[in-house]
C-alpha cells in the first residue's frame, strides 16, 4: 500500500488512512481491543531472492531474508546434511587429498572426490556422477603448502 493511500475505514480505529491507523495504534494497546478482533486468512506471495554468502564483493548487494516455508526449510536442511556428509568425508581424507592434488580444484559430492584443472571441470564430473547432491564441497588446493594467517 502506498503512503497516504486512502483505505476503507477500519472497524477498531475508525481511521481512513495509513497515517491515522498508525497514530491510533501508537497510542492504544491491542489488549484493550482483542475481543473486537476476528480471525482472517490470506495468502502471501514472497519473491524468491538469491542468497549471497558473507564476504561478497561490495558491488554485489547482500540480501537476507527470513524463510518460514516448511518445504523450503526441509530442502535447505537436506542440502545442509549432504554438505555435512561431504565435509566429514573430506576431513577424513584430507591428508591424502591435499598432498596428491596440489594446484587442482576438487569437488566432493556423494562422499566421492572429483579433481579438475578448473572448478567447472571438477564440478561437471561431480554433477554427472551425483546430480542429486546439492551439498557439494568445492575447494582449490594451493600448489605449495603454506602458512595462512586469518584476521578479522
Amino acid at each position: 500500500m502506498k503512503k497516504n493511500e486512502e483505505v476503507p475505514q477500519t472497524s477498531i480505529s475508525q481511521a481512513s488512512s495509513i497515517e491515522e491507523i498508525a497514530e491510533f495504534w501508537d497510542t492504544h494497546s491491542l489488549d484493550d481491543y482483542w475481543d473486537q478482533t476476528r480471525e482472517i486468512e490470506f495468502d502471501v506471495r514472497a519473491e524468491r531472492r538469491r542468497r549471497i554468502s558473507k564476504g561478497a564483493p561490495p558491488s554485489i548487494p547482500v540480501v537476507m531474508e527470513e524463510v518460514a516455508d516448511p518445504k523450503e526449510i526441509a530442502e535447505f536442511q537436506a542440502r545442509w546434511a549432504q554438505a555435512q556428509r561431504n565435509s566429514d568425508w573430506l576431513q577424513a581424507h584430507a591428508h591424502e587429498i591435499y598432498t596428491q592434488h596440489r594446484g587442482k580444484f576438487i569437488v566432493v559430492a556423494g562422499e566421492e572426490l572429483f579433481v579438475g584443472d578448473t572448478p567447472e571441470e571438477a564440478l561437471a564430473q561431480a554433477r554427472a556422477a551425483h546430480p542429486e547432491d546439492e551439498g557439494r564441497i568445492i575447494r582449490y588446493i594451493y600448489p605449495k603448502k603454506m602458512v595462512r594467517v586469518y584476521a578479522n
